[in-house]
């Protein structure tokens, strides 16, 4: 790696945004010196837009996801996420980072047809579709039908698009991306490739579980959205949609813990993680049916003989004895962060078996769902042994009992640390797990069920916000751009 690249186009999602910034990963080999504007490989931008791109979406799942859901605690004075308290800047850099990766994304699909890659383009749209979901399922309605026009027509305040119709072009995207797999083909540089290592076909696997993830997450508008029929045909044309079907599948950033592939965690200090205790959500649940995951999540906390958490939400909350995230695990330079795994693709085919969106009824929900619990399992303590995985999964408290319920408490405590968002959004679209909410929490006392748009939206794009907020209103009833407003496929 010789020289930093500094040409990638952040577009009009924020008209306030300035051009990338530049990281770690800001560096390309392929002869340096020669580069010209429009004619570099679209393989120089994936290693910043899968590191990069990727760190936002696992920072702030564990910053305020986690908080929110009750995976951890914070017990300094730096934020109240737990009393459902967000500061401005929150809106504005979850907005800022996940608006730039998609858009870099979306530059490189254009360099990938320009130069008629259609593996680099698939991946592209693969990446961008990931990076706008997290956009779109934090605040609602986005801009997108003109948010990736600056470049070319110069557009610096694009409207609003409705979170149907950006869902609609996500899903066209990944059905498109799908197709433009061509296994025949090698990958220019696979050492760029940080997730696969430029094997295609685990591409287009993560690309088709990327599309059941989404699919899922519109389980309240399955009706208007034709769900079941299209998640129907990605599962019943395996060879032409192939999914993520064991671990080894994972689409999971494998820090090496080599300078400069390191898990940023790893620069943290130990004390800015065990400020966070563990939740006793997560620690009441995991607890409940001996989880063999509970120490490999968690350390005991000093003078406890057993996993205590604390409660969420309260001022006066006791932390004596109360556990804190397992460092050896999470804060390592080499700690592995899991994106999209096998486990929640059976946890999804398991809960559509349970809607009634594939055929099989509970008796294949039963089947996908101890595939996923397992899976779990075996993905985060892989020596347990098969007699303590059995005795785990029929558990009382974990063996399926045919409701979603089961199925999301399990996909919770899967999720911890992972997969940025997905629990926040579960629990949003399903009211699952039953969370406990603390007596002293701001928001009038209601979840929060988006972010607000942030400041510079609001000043850049004044007339397209206003009319953003009208339609708010309409939409939900005196909805307003405040975390009180649902977004548009969650429950009601």
């Amino acid at each position: 790696m010789k020289k930093l690249y500094k040409y990638i186009i952040t577009l009009a999602l924020a008209a306030s945004l300035a051009p990338s910034c530049t990281s770690n990963f800001d560096e390309i080999n392929k002869d340096p010196n020669r580069y010209v504007f429009g004619s570099i490989s679209p393989y120089a931008l994936i290693e910043n837009i899968i590191y990069t791109g990727t760190w936002g979406y696992q920072y702030r799942g564990w910053r305020f996801a986690g908080e929110l859901m009750q995976y951890t605690v914070e017990t300094g004075s730096t934020t109240e996420f737990k009393y459902f308290y967000f500061a401005a800047t929150e809106y504005q850099n979850a907005w800022t980072h996940h608006a730039r990766w998609a858009s870099n994304a979306d530059h490189m699909a254009e360099l990938a047809r320009a130069q008629g890659d259609s593996n680099a383009e698939a991946i592209a749209l693969t990446m961008k579709a990931m990076y706008i979901s997290c956009l779109t399922d934090l605040f609602g309605d986005i801009p997108y039908t003109d948010a990736f026009k600056s470049r070319t027509e110069g557009n610096v305040t694009p409207a609003f698009d409705s979170q149907k119709s950006v869902y609609e072009a996500m899903l066209a995207d990944l059905e498109k991306a799908n197709t433009l797999y061509d296994l025949s083909k090698t990958m220019t540089y696979p050492n760029k490739d940080l997730l696969f290592g430029g094997n295609f076909a685990k591409w287009q696997k993560f690309t088709n579980s990327l599309r059941l993830r989404l699919l899922m997450r519109l389980s309240n508008r399955a009706s208007e959205m034709n769900v079941a029929s299209k998640i129907n045909e990605i599962i019943n044309n395996p060879a032409t949609n192939p999914i993520i079907s064991s671990n080894s599948e994972n689409a999971v950033l494998a820090y090496t813990g080599v300078t400069p592939f390191n898990n940023p965690y790893g620069d943290y200090k130990d004390s800015e993680f065990n400020v966070r205790k563990a939740g006793s959500q997560i620690i009441d649940m995991m607890n409940a049916a001996f989880d063999p995951r509970l120490p490999v999540y968690f350390t005991l906390g000093s003078g406890s003989n057993g996993y205590v958490g604390m409660k969420s939400g309260d001022a006066a909350a006791s932390t004596t004895g109360c556990a804190t995230v397992n460092l050896a695990t999470f804060k390592q330079y080499n700690s592995p962060y899991n994106i999209l795994t096998y486990s929640e693709v059976q946890f999804i085919l398991a809960e559509a078996a349970q809607r009634g969106f594939i055929a099989g009824g509970n008796a294949v929900a039963a089947s996908y769902y101890e595939n996923a619990v397992k899976a779990s399992v075996k993905q985060w303590a892989p020596t347990v042994t098969d007699a303590v995985l059995n005795t785990f999964y029929n558990d009382s408290d974990v063996i399926y009992n045919s409701t979603v319920e089961r199925i999301i408490n399990q996909k919770y405590i899967s999720l911890f640390m992972s997969s940025g968002y997905e629990s926040y959004n579960d629990y949003r679209r399903t009211g699952y797990p039953a969370l406990q909410i603390g007596p002293n929490v701001r928001n009038d006392k209601v979840f929060p069920t988006r972010l607000c748009y942030p400041e510079t939206i609001i000043a850049t794009n004044n007339e397209n916000y206003k009319l953003q907020l009208a339609k708010m209103a309409t939409d939900f009833t005196g909805g307003a751009d405040d975390m009180k407003t649902p977004v548009w496929w969650a429950a009601r």
